[in-house]
């Protein structure tokens, strides 16, 4: 709004002026950071799964002379916990673990039949 060369201010009487666009564009282009292409959430589940596995070892374990059968199931989820944590970055603890929890699953798995 303009009234003889005058521009008429519209809202609050404590707004300070906005800062030149320009200015900020400039910041904006000098702005830079670097994106990590790891740092997924599908990779922390990995990780994830591979300490769960590590940690159902020690219940696989323990099944293996109480309740076989409880043990078989144990290990199959070890197994199972092991094969996702493959894409995570600890894929030879994974790999290490999925033979382990195998052998405890084929050896309870034996004695129940």
């Amino acid at each position: 709004m303009q009234t003889d060369g005058e521009s008429i201010r519209i809202g609050s009487p404590f707004k300070v002026d906005p800062p030149q666009l320009n200015e900020l564009a400039g910041q904006a282009v000098n702005a830079s950071f670097e994106i990590d292409s790891d740092a997924t959430p599908i990779r922390y589940v990995a990780m994830g799964s591979v300490a769960a596995s590590a940690m159902v070892l020690t219940f696989a374990i323990a099944a293996v002379y109480w309740f076989p059968l409880g043990g078989a199931m144990i290990a199959g989820l070890g197994c199972l916990l092991s094969v996702f944590g493959l894409s995570s970055p600890h894929r030879i603890k994974s790999a290490a673990l999925l033979v382990i929890h195998a052998a405890i699953f084929l050896f309870c798995y034996s004695q129940t039949m």
